[in-house]
């Protein structure tokens, strides 16, 4: 009985740690999706590209069924694309639909879209641009400062402990504790905005930066309190 409200906490904090990787997992799964899109868009751009040069230079004829095979390939881009960008998804569609029924490319109905070579090129790069752009802001722009913030403050500390005052017993834990913190603190504000760059090849966390920040604090939180807590005693 005695013991209960500990349990609880532990378990709250166990159901926080779960949920946290579930976030984790969602985003994982996402970046999926995004590869997925951009290689059935990429597939269905690089056919037609050497179906039209294959025609326009006589080395093939024109062929429906050749044709139909691109519809379905720019429909699948579509369908792929229609959840990061509902916009480019129907660009994708009515390049699909227009394969099939050439009318519908110049229908001033669906002019707006425009769904030629060139316009589909420079859609494609702005897609991968803005998905980028998306991925970067995850981490918030004070994220690096409060890296260094909490670097310098995990210095000070170690330099009061080299050169300072003995620290009282009863509060060595509280100074453990606050050193546990900085060098967390610090390591993961700094390790989430590595993250977002690319610059740690962590293949679990490396899409979900401000996620891998969390869970890597709290890892060395843990860590550095044990080792601190162990020194003192």
């Amino acid at each position: 009985m005695g013991n209960a409200p500990y349990d609880v906490q532990e378990q709250l904090g166990f159901l926080k740690l779960g949920a946290l990787l579930t976030a984790v997992g969602e985003e994982k799964t996402r970046s999926k999706e995004y590869r997925a899109a951009a290689d059935a868009y990429n597939e269905a751009l690089s056919e037609t590209v050497a179906y039209l040069e294959g025609v326009r230079s006589g080395a093939k004829p024109t062929d429906q069924e050749a044709e139909r095979e691109l519809s379905r390939l720019w429909r699948t881009a579509s369908t792929a694309v229609n959840e990061f960008d509902a916009d480019l998804g129907n660009r994708c569609f009515i390049k699909g639909q227009g394969w099939l029924d050439p009318s519908v490319w110049t229908n001033p109905q669906y002019s707006k879209y425009g769904v030629g070579i060139d316009d589909m090129r420079k859609a494609f790069m702005e897609f991968n641009e803005r998905q980028y752009a998306q991925k970067q802001k995850q981490v918030p722009d004070w994220f690096p400062k409060a890296g260094v913030g909490f670097a310098a403050a995990t210095f000070l500390s170690l330099f009061y402990l080299l050169v300072g005052p003995n620290i009282p017993a009863e509060k060595r834990l509280i100074f453990a504790a606050w050193m546990a913190f900085c060098v967390a603190a610090s390591a993961a504000f700094l390790g989430g905005t590595a993250v977002s760059k690319g610059t740690l090849k962590i293949p679990f966390m490396k899409e979900a930066p401000v996620q891998f920040s969390a869970v890597g604090g709290i890892g060395i939180f843990v860590v550095v309190f044990l080792i601190l807590a162990a020194a003192f005693h």
